[in-house]
C-alpha cells in the first residue's frame, strides 16, 4: 500500500513520502500565488479557482 493510499484512508503515513511532497510543493505553490492576489486581480483570481 502507497503512503498516498495510507493518507487518503486515515491511516499513519509519512508525510516526507516523495510522491506526497510532489503533489504537497505544486499546491502550496498555487497557494502562495492566490494568495498575493490584489482584490483587483478578478481574472487571476477566476484562473487560479
Amino acid at each position: 500500500m502507497t503512503q498516498y493510499k495510507r493518507m487518503i484512508q486515515g491511516l499513519v503515513y509519512d508525510p516526507g513520502d516523495p510522491g506526497i511532497m510532489k503533489e504537497q510543493v505544486h499546491l502550496q505553490d498555487r497557494l502562495w500565488e492566490f494568495n498575493q492576489l490584489k482584490p483587483s486581480d478578478y481574472k487571476k483570481w477566476e484562473n487560479l479557482q
